[in-house]
């Protein structure tokens, strides 16, 4: 079995005609302008990334690649201990969110989610694959944890426990 791929990647630069306007930086040229404005952003959010309006767009890339092989159960199981051993948290959380649930059934990747609930940046993420499983066993380690255990780990338990009852409109299950 095979699927498409698209890939798709824009890529910006301050907006410094504008930010000259917004700082009153009409004489300055392009690099002060720029910091000038990385710098005002710094001081509001903590970040260099600044408002998507202060962008201007350079290039809009995408590839599409035809027939792209769909990995089997192995190659997941292995692409998700990857991530979780060497992606950033983020890509490690989105690994976890894309394949965990449907790997819940190997007791290996039920136990990684079980040792990741108190990690602190992905935990969450293995919390709510560990909600989406329906084996009875997973739900009732789950259940044990939220009320026997502590912690970050007990908390984010007790959270899978009433996601995994509650139906994504908020009605119970």
């Amino acid at each position: 079995m095979s699927l498409n791929c698209l890939v798709f990647d824009i890529e910006t630069v301050p907006d410094v005609d504008l930010g000259r306007r917004l700082l009153g930086l009409e004489d300055a040229d392009d690099a002060v302008v720029a910091e000038a404005m990385f710098a005002a952003r710094r001081e509001v959010t903590g970040s260099d990334f600044l408002p998507f309006e202060q962008h201007r767009i350079i290039a809009i890339s995408a590839a599409l690649r035809s027939g792209a092989p769909v990995f089997d159960e192995i190659e997941r199981a292995e692409v998700l201990r990857h991530a979780i051993a060497h992606a950033p948290p983020v890509n490690a959380s989105l690994a976890i969110a894309e394949l965990a649930p449907g790997l819940l059934h190997q007791a290996e990747t039920a136990e990684l989610m079980f040792a990741k609930l108190g990690d602190p940046e992905i935990g969450a993420a293995a919390a709510l694959a560990l909600a989406a499983s329906k084996d009875p066993l997973v739900m009732r380690r789950l259940n044990h944890l939220a009320k026997d255990g502590a912690g970050l780990q007990a908390a984010r338990a007790a959270i899978a426990v009433e996601s995994s009852r509650t139906d994504m409109g908020g009605a119970r299950q």
